[in-house]
């Protein structure tokens, strides 16, 4: 036993030379974490390359199966095991987050919170997540890099993304994720782009620069105007098409939004602009060009932007014509 206790030492002590050699050798190097607390085997706390403090669960880690390599009456120590192991190593300077062994060969897994850390996406968040829309709001460099030298640019960045996303039928909402970019081509606010999100987590996202942004179906918010409400209850206007361009995204009832900025002109008002999504009938499609000029609705008592192009109308007027 003791010797087996020795042996974990020695290989989580020297992991980070072990998981450069035989993880990829072409792979950047990663930042280190230092083991200040040990929990229990499979939880430690780790101070991060920043400086602050984490409580991190190793993924992948079961640590009663290493009874299976012990006599039977040393079952119930396999947890006990791992753990003077880990204790041992305290104090002993760096370990490498992306491999960790246990004595026996077998890689531990990735610590979530330092990958997350360094713009590790999960490759399971990647497969099995939920398809989303977002859009870019903010993006921010952490100062960590990854490859390069002294004298060579990185070869990526990690940054911090703050994006809006909509999955079908949910409330848009805000989340944040860390992944590694080319510094050559770092994505700006207000670029779409497809995430993934995690389906027991919504919050936990990550960027798939390789799919497209899918069209999404927008969740019908109680107690929120909505297009048909300007239409049924609203006074008459003219809104002029300034820009346009597709959401994609589908209403709750099924058509296509766009948003517009469009000029408003109502009777006894001076002309006003606004910029507003609104529903489109497949009828209305191909009156959507920059001066068309489109019977409308809007609601005296809402704020400037409760105004929607009564399509039906539009189309008909165009019929005439």
């Amino acid at each position: 036993m003791r010797h087996s206790v020795s042996l974990a030492i020695a290989l989580i002590a020297s992991v980070s030379a072990l998981g450069w050699w035989a993880g990829d050798q072409r792979r950047e190097a990663s930042p280190h974490v230092r083991v200040i607390e040990v929990i229990d085997g499979d939880t430690i706390v780790v101070e991060l390359p920043d400086g602050s403090t984490d409580t991190v669960r190793l993924l992948g880690v079961d640590t009663p199966e290493i009874a299976q390599h012990h006599p039977r009456s040393q079952a119930t120590a396999g947890s006990a095991w791992t753990a003077r192991a880990w204790r041992a190593s305290l104090g002993r300077g760096r370990i490498d987050p992306w491999l960790l062994t246990d004595g026996w060969g077998r890689a531990m897994g990735i610590l979530k919170k330092l990958a997350g850390t360094v713009g590790h996406v999960s490759k399971d968040l990647m497969k099995n997540g939920l398809l989303g829309r977002g859009q870019i709001t903010d993006v921010k460099q952490t100062g960590m890099t990854m490859g390069g030298g002294e004298d060579s640019a990185p070869d990526a960045v990690v940054c911090k993304f703050t994006v809006q996303v909509v999955l079908d039928n949910v409330a848009p909402y805000e989340a944040t994720c860390k992944q590694r970019v080319s510094p050559w081509s770092i994505p700006p606010p207000g670029m779409v782009v497809a995430v993934r999100v995690n389906p027991d987590d919504h919050s936990e996202i990550a960027i798939d620069w390789e799919a497209a942004p899918p069209t999404v179906a927008m969740a019908a918010q109680p107690g929120q105007e909505t297009a048909a409400d300007i239409l049924a209850k609203g006074s008459p206007a003219r809104a002029v098409i300034v820009q346009s361009q597709p959401l994609g995204m589908k209403s709750p009832s099924g058509l296509d939004l766009y948003g517009f900025q469009l000029t408003i002109m109502v009777e006894g008002t001076a002309p006003y602009q606004i910029e507003v999504g609104n529903p489109v009938t497949p009828g209305g499609v191909p009156l959507i060009f920059p001066g068309s000029n489109l019977p409308a609705k809007y609601m005296p008592k809402g704020g400037p932007e409760s105004v929607a192009i009564d399509w039906d109308a539009a189309v008909a007027e165009a019929t005439k014509k």
